[in-house]
């Protein structure tokens, strides 16, 4: 599922991975900053892409979610993320040729496998995200693997 994830345009030009600096100028496009979920992808909304810049010379290590059951819980997470946007009046993040990519990985029988997990978890994942939260949602390290 992580190698689907890393080959979709999102997590190749969008996704903050790990750490996220601002410039003053890129941090002025608000004034407080919201209570969100989804502050990744709000800072991605104030920001437009060709605003940012990727720092090749910052490394930061991220780990994909351990499991299935984790992929499922992130995904709802980030549909939950994407609600609050759309509350705000905000766009949800949108990278072209992200379907297509994923169609692709179903066409290749190498990437077929991880396709139809990565898919299967986005699929539960947005069925849950819709569900009203049990608890308060946020951001905590993933340790169920």
């Amino acid at each position: 599922m992580a190698r689907t994830w890393l080959a979709l345009p999102y997590a190749r030009t969008a996704a903050f991975q790990v750490v996220i600096g601002l410039s003053r100028e890129g941090r002025a496009r608000w004034g407080r900053f919201p209570a969100l979920l989804g502050d990744d992808i709000f800072m991605a909304a104030m920001v437009p892409p060709e605003s940012r810049r990727l720092v090749p010379e910052v490394v930061a290590v991220s780990r994909p979610p351990p499991g299935f059951r984790a992929w499922v819980r992130v995904r709802a997470r980030w549909r939950r993320g994407e609600r609050e946007l759309l509350r705000l009046g905000l766009p949800r993040p949108r990278p072209p040729g992200q379907h297509a990519s994923l169609l692709a990985r179903f066409a290749d029988p190498r990437t077929l496998p991880g396709a139809v997990l990565f898919a299967a978890a986005r699929v539960l994942g947005d069925l849950l995200g819709r569900l009203p939260a049990r608890e308060p949602v946020s951001w905590t390290p993933d340790r169920s693997g």
